[in-house]
This record gives structure tokens, sequence and C-alpha cells, in this order.
């Protein structure tokens, strides 16, 4: 359906002629609609306020629920509206391919290209309760202009008006990143910190960094993420540095040979410690007792 087909299916009076139209979908007037599924092929939006709508989009089905809102911004993706609940009260706002033209400000489209690349990987979008007045006040105004048919600026205002409504909808998605970005930060530093934490509970037994993603119920490469993110170093190096802690601590406090250093940190036998003394400290576990006694 064009936009012209769309005006005339629905008996819209919501309307310009310059190419916006608003289809308010309640009760009684899904009732009044035809059964036939109806392929639009018109950029539309739509927001769900109350009850149910489920849509069609190139064989894929959609459940848009309260508070939902769809940006179908493709007008080569056709869409068909498939049902709505009995308690349905939805916004269906119709944009032409010239208005979106003339909503351009020096070429540009009216909203950031994140915004439209967002829309077409995912174009359902859940609005928390508290910003629902915002999207309301901006159909209102459209609602309110497209009926003030004598109203001497109404092109401009209508322009105005969707480029508010499709900034704030695009604000809204920005916020929506921002706070799961923000959660999925408070989420890396939480596990750094119980990492961290576990180390010098479970490193006298355990050496591996399989053990410690499974405990914190992570995969070995997103924990390794996360500890070079906040350390600098990766989970090896946090292992033996806190095993290297603990070597130093009984070779100075204690008279344990090497061999029972190992067997007490469950080292396979005194050589692989050694070996890794050395590496970190320049010097055997011999002779580093030796020189620190």
């Amino acid at each position: 359906m064009t936009f012209n087909e769309i005006l005339s299916y629905y008996q819209l009076h919501l309307f310009s002629e310059d190419g916006i139209a608003l289809r308010k979908i309640t009760p009684a007037y899904y009732d009044k609609e035809s059964s036939k599924e109806v392929t639009i092929n018109e950029h539309s939006l739509i927001f769900v306020k109350e009850g149910k709508m489920t849509i069609r989009i190139m064989g894929t089905t959609l459940q848009l629920t309260r508070n939902s809102y769809i940006d179908i911004i493709e007008s080569e993706l056709p869409w068909i509206q498939v049902s709505t609940s009995s308690d349905i009260q939805a916004y269906h706002l119709v944009l032409s391919k010239d208005f979106l033209f003339n909503l351009a400000d020096n070429n540009k489209p009216p909203v950031p290209a994140s915004y439209i690349l967002e829309k077409r990987i995912s174009p359902v979008f859940q609005v928390e309760d508290e910003y629902v007045g915002n999207i309301m006040r901006c159909l209102n105004d459209i609602e309110e202009t497209l009926e003030s048919t004598r109203n001497r600026f109404r092109k401009e205002l209508l322009q105005n008006r969707t480029r508010i409504f499709l900034m704030e909808m695009g604000n809204l998605l920005f916020q929506a990143k921002e706070k799961s970005k923000s959660a999925e930060n408070n989420r890396k530093r939480s596990l750094f910190i119980q990492f961290v934490h576990m180390l010098p509970e479970h490193v006298k037994t355990e050496h591996s960094v399989n053990y410690y993603a499974t405990q914190l119920c992570v995969t070995p490469q997103y924990l390794g993420r996360i500890v070079q993110e906040y350390s600098g170093r990766t989970v090896y190096q946090r292992i033996s540095e806190t095993l290297l802690r603990n070597i130093i601590k009984l070779l100075k406090d204690t008279d344990l040979t090497i061999q029972e250093i190992a067997d007490e940190l469950h080292f396979s036998d005194q050589a692989v410690l050694s070996k890794m003394f050395k590496r970190y400290q320049g010097v055997s576990p011999l002779k580093y007792r030796s020189q620190n006694r």
C-alpha cells in the first residue's frame, strides 16, 4: 500500500497532503477495519500504549505489547498487521518518502545514522513508563497540528514536531544503550572484585584459569578480558603473582624444603615451582631464601 492507498483504505482524516498521516488504533476503530491482511509499504512508526499487536515483517512475526515502539524505516520492507487485542490503544504514524526527504537538513537524515542502523537490526524498543508522557505529548502535538487544517504554518509545524518526535525516540534509545553499558560495566567490576577476593582463598589448590571462570559462571575468555581491563594483567599473571607471594612468605617464615612448599601449594613438583619463581624473581627459591634471612 502506498501513502494515498493507506489514506483511502483506512479512511483517515488525520493526514496532510505533504505526506504524513496518523492512524489511531482503538478497539472500535479496529473492528471497522477489514480482516484482510494488508501490506504497507510506507515508513511506519507505531507506539502501543495499551494492549497487544502482532505484525509480520518479511516473514518475521513481532509481538508489540504495552509501551512498545517500532520504527519500520525501510519502505522496501513491507509489513502486515496481523491482529490486535481487544484493549488495543495504539498510534500509527505514516510518513511518505517525500515527507521524509523534506525532513532532511542539508541532505542529512532527521535522525543520527546510529539510530537508523539500530532500527534496521532491532526495530522494536520498549519505552519505560517514566518516558511515556514525553512520547504521548509528541504524538498529541502531531495530532493537534494535523487537525489544524487552517493553520498557515501547518506544514512547517508538522515537520518540526515530527523531528522532535524522532529526536525524542532517538534520545530514549541512546539512554537505554548508556544504561545497558553502565550495567555491564558494573557487572564487570563486580566480577573482577570477586575474582580478586577468590585468589588468596583458592590459589593454594587451584592454579588454572578455567577454575576461576567456572566459579564465576563466565568463560575463561570473558574473565580474561575483564581482568586485563581492570588490572592490565592476564588471569594467569594474577594467579602467578598470588602464588609468588605465598612462596615468598613460606621461604621467609618457615623452614619447609622447596619440595614441601611445592606440595603445600599443589605444584606438580619443585622444578615447576622453581622455574616459575625464577621467572618472576630472577633467582632460585633457595638463593632467595639465603639472601633474605
